[in-house]
């Protein structure tokens, strides 16, 4: 995985990929730039009912549909754990509109 300030652009063919695949190609490298010191926003946009809220939160019938927002978490504390010469500090938000 490359670090910097990733740019990355999910294709239409990741619609029918599978949660943790769209998680490794689009929010991985954020998540692990922001543990280095650089901001990243994951940003979710589309027409409605496209599978934005389902992407991000996930679906609920199983562990594997968890979204990329449960997989980000888990993936924070897991660095957390492996990096234990540094004191981290965390605030999560998550904000959802409507129009």
């Amino acid at each position: 995985a490359s670090r910097g300030a990733p740019t990355a652009h999910a294709p239409p063919q990741l619609s029918s990929h599978p949660q943790g695949d769209v998680f490794e190609r689009v929010a991985r490298d954020p998540v692990i730039s922001v543990l280095d010191g650089i901001n990243a926003t994951v940003f979710a946009y589309g027409q409605t009912g496209s599978g934005k809220t389902y992407t991000i939160t996930g679906g609920v019938d199983s562990y594997e549909e968890r979204g990329l927002i449960p997989r980000a978490i888990s993936l924070i504390f897991k660095e957390f754990g492996n990096r234990a010469d540094v004191t981290y500090t965390t605030h999560i938000s998550y904000l959802e509109l409507y129009n």
